[in-house]
Formats: structure tokens, C-alpha cells, sequence
């Protein structure tokens, strides 16, 4: 009786684990951006 409730706990923790993984996945990219808008305001202030 307990195997469908285990399969679905199983499910979950997946389903939890792939959303951490994507909002890991999104701040990573976000701090990627911010790194290059800062990289490119310094070079554009050298430059100008």
C-alpha cells in the first residue's frame, strides 16, 4: 500500500531538485550578465 505514496514522494523530491537546479542555473546566468554589463561600462569608460 505504501509503494505509490513512495513513488510520488520520489517524484517530488525530482521535481524539487530540477526547479533548484533551473533557479541555480538562472542566477548563475543573471551574475554572468551583470558581470559583462559592469566589464563593458569599464571598457567604454577606458575608452572614452
Amino acid at each position: 500500500m505504501n509503494r505509490p505514496i513512495r513513488k510520488a514522494r520520489a517524484i517530488a523530491i525530482t521535481k524539487a531538485r530540477d526547479d533548484q537546479n533551473k533557479l541555480i542555473l538562472r542566477s548563475a546566468g543573471l551574475g554572468l550578465m551583470a558581470c559583462f554589463m559592469v566589464y563593458g561600462l569599464m571598457l567604454i569608460g577606458v575608452i572614452g
